[in-house]
């Protein structure tokens, strides 16, 4: 999924969010399939695939001459729990002879909130590697403030149930800028 800086008008990055293109039942959905390989012990081969094939796809784009800026990849709470999130991104940029700065993680703003201590020390190492951060599904969760203010996140991604009624609903509005508003501070 293409992203576009709007200032510019210019596509500068993309989303790799994984999709199961299903022989029998075509594309299906993360919801349907993340939960059954979650239990199955599949995640651990799903979380490096995509991060791994998400950056060889970008360093063949930016090779062929596209002036994009990174690639967003989901960072399943698996495998923040497992911990081997930071060898891992090491690798499939050595692999692919990306800079880190062309490498963003995404990781729900739930699971960034039950991994707790865990997740901010995670994402701190990440930072500090250069991996651009950012919280999906912002304001579905209960986030603490105080922790959010001491994670070094690039990008709050509003979720969609605040959006998708915008401009119109004058209340999706209001908490959209607010959650902007937040974003800019912190």
């Amino acid at each position: 999924q293409l992203q576009k800086d709007l200032r510019s008008d210019c596509f500068v990055s993309l989303e790799a969010p994984v999709r199961w293109q299903h022989p029998t039942q075509g594309l299906v959905a993360p919801n349907e399939f993340l939960p059954v390989a979650r239990n199955a012990g599949l995640m651990s081969d799903i979380d490096e695939y995509v991060l791994n094939e998400a950056c060889r796809q970008l360093r063949c784009w930016i090779d062929a001459g596209y002036p994009l800026k990174a690639v967003a990849v989901n960072m399943s709470g698996y495998w923040m729990e497992r911990g081997d999130v930071l060898s891992s991104a090491r690798s499939a940029l050595a692999n692919s002879n990306l800079d880190a700065h062309y490498l963003e993680l995404e990781v729900t703003e739930d699971e960034v909130m039950h991994y707790g201590d865990l997740s901010v020390s995670l994402l701190d190492q990440l930072s500090e590697l250069g991996v651009r951060l950012a919280i999906d599904d912002f304001g579905t969760g209960y986030s603490s403030l105080l922790r959010l203010k001491r994670m070094p996140v690039n990008k709050l991604k509003i979720d969609r149930g605040f959006i998708s009624d915008l401009p119109g609903s004058e209340s999706d509005s209001a908490m959209a800028r607010t959650i902007i508003g937040l974003g800019k501070s912190l």
